[in-house]
C-alpha cells in the first residue's frame, strides 16, 4: 500500500509538518483537530491515551500537553524519528513505538482511550484499524476523516486520478457519515 512507502521516506517524514500544517488552511486543520480532541474527549488529565498513526506526533503532544499520559504509535520509524527529536526538544512526555493500525499490539482494553487522526483515510483495511481502536481503548475512540460532505471528495478523487502518473501524492479516501 502506498502509505507504507510514501510514510517511510526520510524527506517526507521531515517535510510532512510544513506541507501538511503549514499556512492558513494547515493552521485551520490543527485548530480543529484541537477543538475536537478537546470537545470528545473532555478532561483528560492523568488518563491511558494510544493516539494510532501519531505519524511526527501532533496529536499526542496536544494530548500530552493537558495533562494526558500518552503513547503515539505509527508504522513509519522516519516519521517516529520527528517525532521523538520534538519530544527530546520540547519534553513533552509522551512515548512513542513503532505499530501498525491493522493489528496494534496491546491487550484488551490497554487504554482508556484511543485517537486515529487523519489515518483511517490511508489506510488499506480501515474497518480492521477501527475494530483495533475499539478493541484497544476502555472509554472511548476518536477517528478524525476527510468527510465525503466536502471538498475532501473532489480532492481525493483527483489525487487518485493523478497518482498512477506520479503527478499527486497522497491519494486518499473520504468517509460518508
Amino acid at each position: 500500500h502506498y502509505s507504507y512507502t510514501y510514510y517511510a521516506d526520510a524527506a517526507n517524514a521531515q517535510s510532512f509538518d510544513a506541507r501538511r500544517f503549514g499556512g492558513p488552511i494547515g493552521d485551520l486543520v490543527a485548530a480543529g483537530q484541537a477543538d475536537v480532541l478537546a470537545s470528545m474527549l473532555g478532561p483528560i488529565q492523568g488518563r491511558r491515551i494510544l493516539d494510532v498513526g501519531t505519524g511526527t506526533g501532533r496529536g499526542a503532544f496536544l494530548m500530552a500537553a493537558a495533562g494526558a499520559e500518552v503513547t503515539g504509535i505509527d508504522a513509519s520509524a522516519q516519521m517516529l524519528d520527528i517525532a521523538k527529536q520534538r519530544a527530546a526538544e520540547t519534553g513533552a512526555a509522551v512515548t512513542f513505538a513503532i505499530g501498525d493500525a491493522h493489528e496494534i499490539a496491546f491487550p484488551d482494553r490497554s487504554f482508556e482511550i484511543a485517537t486515529s487522526l487523519r489515518v483511517l483515510m490511508h489506510t488499506p483495511l480501515w474497518k480492521q484499524c477501527i475494530g483495533e481502536l475499539c478493541r484497544v481503548a476502555s472509554h472511548a475512540v476518536v477517528i478524525d476523516y476527510p468527510s465525503a460532505a466536502s471538498t475532501a471528495l473532489v480532492q481525493s478523487m483527483a489525487r487518485k486520478l493523478l497518482h498512477p502518473f506520479g503527478l499527486s501524492s497522497e491519494p486518499y479516501r473520504v468517509f460518508f457519515d
